[in-house]
């Protein structure tokens, strides 16, 4: 499967299963870059070489992710707030909102929340780490 094919079904659940994300979802421009996915609000930014290593369902979960923070306003809600301890913020709520949301199935609640507990800490730890130096 190729990686627009990969985007274009994480889209198309996202329709199917979660109706709500999907107005949002056609009034964001869709642009390709480099990374993994964005949003600044307006737009949707994905890299087709990282859904290339993704699945489908990481590529699924992230598109609501960002969908989320564009619902929750967390483009316009940073102000002078240190942009990565609040996308790190920002990232923890939106990824709950999605595992209890039923936006992913029963069997993949646990791992994700390992997983995000997990990304948070680390980044947590990191920054701690870089504001001692």
């Amino acid at each position: 499967m190729t990686p627009i094919e990969k985007f274009a079904q994480g889209r198309k659940f996202i329709m199917r299963k979660q109706a709500f994300f999907s107005t949002i979802m056609h009034n964001l421009t869709v642009i390709e870059q480099d990374g993994t996915m964005a949003t600044d609000g307006k737009s949707l930014f994905w890299s087709p070489v990282w859904v290339a290593i993704v699945s489908v369902f990481i590529t699924t979960f992230v598109i609501l992710h960002e969908l989320l923070h564009v619902v929750l306003k967390h483009p316009y809600r940073r102000g002078d707030k240190d942009p990565e301890v609040w996308n790190i913020a920002c990232d923890y709520v939106v990824n709950a909102y999605i595992v209890y949301m039923g936006g992913i199935s029963y069997a993949r609640r646990r791992s994700i929340r390992r997983e995000i507990l997990w990304y948070v800490g680390r980044r947590c730890l990191q920054n701690t780490h870089k504001r001692r130096r």
